[in-house]
């Protein structure tokens, strides 16, 4: 088992020896951050309703002229849906084409994440 201090791509590698047979099994791996902001203000981000049937709203407050983006992924780290927020104001995503299962969510710019969390989806 290993840790990861942040989210990325990896390649793991996993060697068994046996007597003087080697296996060697590699794969990529996809991490994202489950960790919530230490500075979190819970004012600035919403999301409603959570859990999700078909479709959820984010609201933000970012500075009038900031961006970031709203980044949607599955558990597995697969990218599941992306779209970019300014200023004040929400975002509805439709979730009835997703399938039941947690997700994680984060909220970037150019400086890196500024929150993440996790949105339930249920049918």
């Amino acid at each position: 088992m290993h840790t990861y201090t942040q989210s990325g791509s990896y390649a793991v590698e996993l060697q068994a020896i046996v007597c003087s047979d080697t296996l060697i099994y590699r794969q990529t791996v996809v991490v994202v951050a489950v960790g919530l902001n230490p500075n979190f203000q819970p004012e600035v981000w919403t999301i409603s309703p959570n859990p999700a049937k078909d479709q959820t709203t984010f609201g933000y407050n970012l500075d009038d002229d900031q961006t970031a983006q709203l980044t949607l992924y599955d558990l597995t780290g697969r990218l599941m849906h992306q779209t970019t927020i300014k200023g004040t104001g929400t975002y509805t995503l439709q979730t009835n084409t997703f399938t039941n299962g947690l997700y994680l969510y984060t909220i970037s710019n150019n400086q890196g994440v500024i929150y993440r969390n996790r949105l339930t989806i249920v049918k």
